[in-house]
């Protein structure tokens, strides 16, 4: 899961996979602004067949938040 998280994440921010961390988000991306975060979590909601509360949305900060959502939403 991490990789292809990591490969989106890329995608959308424009940068190397490599550059990416559970740290990474708004406050530690200058890519990562409001727009690319719907656009991730537009994404991450297709590909896991998930769908996140607008609560959910709005506490996403950085990676690793995305991760948890996820691990918590197809357990």
């Amino acid at each position: 899961m991490k990789e292809k998280l990591y490969k989106l994440l890329s995608e959308i921010l424009e940068i190397d996979s490599s550059k990416i961390d559970n740290s990474t988000g708004i406050e530690t991306c200058d890519n990562c602004d409001s727009i690319s975060l719907l656009m991730i979590v537009s994404e991450v909601e297709e590909i896991y067949k998930i769908s996140l509360e607008p609560k959910e949305i709005e506490s996403i900060t950085n990676v690793e938040i995305i991760t948890d959502l996820i691990n918590k939403k197809i357990s």
